[in-house]
């Protein structure tokens, strides 16, 4: 392959990268061969540890992802990636900004941005808050799932954000203080991220805090796709990364079909070059949201990722798709969030109640067995948890709404 000729579209001529192959080959894959792993990991071991945040090596800037999956990779990068990376975050929030489809955000005074995300660097939420700290007029408060609710409210009482942001599952507990009369804040703008954003939970955030909730996808491997105004489409700008949606056979899946994994090939991260690179999202093509001046690529909201799915069976012969769960689960209105971890025989279902609700343990677990049931589980077994937090990866934050077996929280 000529690399002075190739395109876009020669890509499917090469093969695919998975995470494995990375972490197999990294000290391979970087460009600067001062740059090795072992670098990067004493870097992310004294993160992990509370140690203050620095960079490796004095330049590059180094996260570690799959804090949702249970498969680790270690990602690096310099100033242009990084730059690229939130560049195009800020100019999506801008030009929304200047098409009045967003408010626009008062820079003569300080503005308080809450982030309900990962407070450790080791994760890139926090680090790009460690690196943007005060930039631009900003004030960062990072509040974390291990940050006791009390304690969350108080801060965001206390600092009142004109912008909240954050992983879905921890909006939505913020919320249900809002709407308990606990929390008192008026952010002008909301927005998800990190985590699938469900119509449900969307919805219950626009009607809390009576603003459009603008959601993102992206990857800390190095690409951002954000919603344009209030349509639920995704923009992502191929100027900064090329995403491949395909099937189980590596090929490209048509518009609207839902894929089996993501290929991401980053456009400004020559530090760590990432070509094809799989990602087990589900997600699909969009028709382009109207009145946005780019082209781009433009995707679906994605609603899980591939290994969401459980398999059942010496064989894995049954699969249930997590609809299955989330067509009990999210049709109780007693229910304010939920954890699904399979077991050999079905799941066991670890909920939150909303406030001063109480669930009725045996008709949900009843609904998700008949559900169990018509697919192919004839002696499925669901047991229901009340419980009053859920496990979130103890690094990233993130909360995994499905855990099969073989992967832990």
């Amino acid at each position: 392959m000529d690399i002075d000729e190739v395109s876009s579209g020669d890509l499917h001529a090469l093969p695919t990268m998975t995470k494995t192959d990375l972490m197999a080959h990294w000290d391979a894959v970087v460009t600067d061969p001062s740059l090795c792993l072992d670098d990067a990991q004493r870097v992310l071991d004294a993160h992990a540890a509370g140690e203050p945040f620095r960079f490796v090596h004095d330049r590059y800037l180094v996260v570690a992802t799959g804090g949702s999956t249970g498969v680790r990779g270690v990602i690096v990068g310099d100033e242009h990636s990084f730059g690229a990376f939130a560049g195009s975050d800020l100019a999506t929030a801008l030009a929304q900004a200047a098409a009045g489809l967003i408010p626009p955000i008062d820079t003569a005074e300080t503005v308080a941005v809450a982030m309900l995300t990962a407070t450790n660097p080791v994760h890139v939420s926090a680090a790009r808050g460690e690196i943007l700290g005060s930039a631009g007029g900003r004030e960062v408060h990072n509040i974390g799932p291990a940050t006791p609710i009390e304690e969350g409210v108080e801060t965001l009482n206390r600092i009142q954000p004109q912008v909240l942001m954050g992983y879905p599952s921890l909006m939505e507990r913020y919320a249900n203080e809002a709407r308990a009369g606990r929390l008192h804040i008026a952010p002008t703008r909301v927005g998800a991220n990190a985590e699938p954003l469900t119509a449900e939970v969307k919805e219950t955030l626009e009607q809390t805090w009576g603003v459009p909730v603008s959601n993102a996808y992206g990857a800390s491997e190095g690409f951002l796709a954000k919603s344009w105004g209030a349509s639920s489409q995704l923009y992502q700008p191929d100027d900064v990364a090329i995403i491949e949606l395909v099937d189980d056979d590596d090929q490209p899946v048509p518009i609207g079909v839902e894929c089996s994994k993501v290929l991401l090939t980053h456009l400004h991260n020559h530090v760590q070059p990432l070509i094809r690179y799989e990602i087990s999202d589900r997600a699909s093509w969009a028709e382009p949201a109207p009145g946005c001046p780019w082209e781009g690529q433009w995707l679906n909201p994605p609603q899980g990722r591939t290994d969401d799915v459980f398999q059942y069976g010496a064989d894995g012969e049954v699969v249930v798709h997590p609809h299955v769960f989330r067509s009990a689960l999210l049709a109780d209105p007693a229910i304010l969030s939920y954890q699904v971890h399979q077991t050999p025989a079905g799941a066991d279902i670890r909920v939150i109640p909303a406030d001063a609700a109480t669930v009725d343990e045996a008709g949900l677990a009843r609904r998700v067995t008949e559900g169990l049931q018509r697919t192919g589980i004839d002696d499925a077994v669901v047991e229901i948890d009340v419980v009053a937090e859920l496990e979130h990866h103890e690094q990233s934050g993130k909360l995994r709404r499905f855990v099969p077996l073989t992967i832990g929280p």
